[in-house]
């Protein structure tokens, strides 16, 4: 699975046609590539995250500065709080089973919030359990 969030030549300001890249755009390209990657094993793991507690995925709102292709959100609900991700729309696909703009709104979690919340997902559950 391969997800292109940029390209090569328009980062590189290359003016060379796209079968005859320059070493810099190919160097790009490397990168490009690796960051494409580590965003789809993060939208597997959140999505395994979904089917595991209350999820649903909601539009961010349209008046709101966001890129277009970027505007779902992955809204989970944890024993600690709500955490969330943006989810580009060409991994959609991996979200399916989750019901969509159900009125979920953010709870105003920082990132260091949500990752805190994760953290702390097992204190919850031992917690509730005696």
């Amino acid at each position: 699975m391969s997800v292109t969030y940029g390209t090569a030549q328009a980062i590189c300001g290359c003016e060379r046609g796209p079968l005859s890249r320059c070493s810099r755009c190919d160097h790009i390209q490397e990168l490009l590539d690796a960051k494409n990657g580590a965003y789809t094993e993060r939208n597997l793991l959140v999505a395994a995250l979904a089917k595991l507690f209350p999820a649903s995925l909601e539009r961010h709102p349209a008046e709101d500065e966001w890129d277009d292709d970027w505007r779902w959100i992955v809204f989970i609900s944890l024993d600690t709080g709500q955490v969330s991700w943006h989810i580009h729309d060409s991994e959609l696909h991996l979200f399916d089973h989750l019901p969509r703009e159900t009125g979920v709104v953010w709870d105003g979690h920082t990132t260091d919030e949500k990752y805190a919340r994760l953290t702390d997902l097992d204190w919850a559950r031992e917690k509730r359990d005696p």
